[in-house]
């Protein structure tokens, strides 16, 4: 079995606050945000000031949300 060398994200609250940025820019609520992504506004809320993380699925979800 190798060992693989993982470089895991760590800039969280800069992740959060261009996604808030990007948000706004297109005057997206806060809510309706949370709907596309299928998370709550909580998770949003945290996401955005970086105190939480975010899955590749979750990703991909803001991605599309915010194209």
């Amino acid at each position: 079995m190798s060992i693989v060398n993982r470089c895991e994200y760590q800039d969280w609250k800069e992740f959060g606050a261009r996604v808030k940025r990007c948000r706004e820019q297109i005057s997206m609520s806060k809510e309706k945000f949370a709907e596309l992504i299928n998370r709550s506004e909580n998770y949003v809320s945290e996401l955005e000031k970086g105190n939480n993380s975010a899955s590749l699925h979750t990703l991909h979800q803001i991605c599309i949300a915010l194209k």
